[in-house]
């Protein structure tokens, strides 16, 4: 009999919430915002002068993302949604607990009045 090594995926990790929520999520200082656009893209503009940038096309993405602390509370997003649309099943494979994905990422955000922090 062989037996086969089967990871466990946290498949309720995961909420997609509007610009609004998001906002307000980051407003409870105990979420972490991460940024998964290119460094290029976060250093021009982004949500939150402090936040994390991993970039979902760099290599080590995934490694970068299994350092976090499992259990807090991370917020991300893109340009757009879709490559935050992407990173969620990377999220839920390492076993994250609660991630919290703008949908429509910075245009979403912009296009609903908030304000973003530009070079």
């Amino acid at each position: 009999m062989i037996k086969k090594n089967i990871q466990k995926i946290n498949t309720n990790c995961h909420k997609l919430i509007d610009a609004f929520e998001f906002a307000e999520k980051l407003k409870n200082n105990k979420c972490i915002c991460i940024d998964v656009r290119t460094l290029k893209e976060h250093e021009s503009e982004r949500i939150l002068k402090d936040e994390i940038n991993i970039d979902f096309r760099s290599s080590d993405f995934e490694e970068k993302l299994n350092m976090l602390d499992k259990d807090k509370e991370y917020l991300y997003h893109c340009g757009s949604g879709r490559r935050s649309n992407l990173a969620k099943q990377i999220f839920c494979k390492l076993n994250f607990n609660k991630v919290y994905e703008l949908k429509g990422g910075m245009l979403a955000w912009k296009k609903s009045g908030f304000k973003t922090v530009k070079k």
